[in-house]
């Protein structure tokens, strides 16, 4: 797995002072599993370029 950095821009709204919004390309091999259980504080949104990409949420299936 590998992450690439594609944008950085710290967000302009005097409420939201110290936030930035980011944007990195995630590359995986075929067949990779990521198995840790873990969490994000923000919002997050994915977007498949190439393949397709399973998700299981709290335990659940993909």
């Amino acid at each position: 797995m590998s992450f690439a950095n594609v944008f950085s821009k710290a967000l302009s709204d005097p409420g939201l002072a110290g936030f930035r919004v980011e944007s990195s390309v995630m590359t995986l091999v075929p067949g990779a599993e990521d198995t840790v259980a873990h969490r994000h504080d923000a919002e997050l949104f994915g977007y498949v370029l190439e393949g397709n990409v399973q998700i299981g949420l709290s335990g659940k299936e993909a």
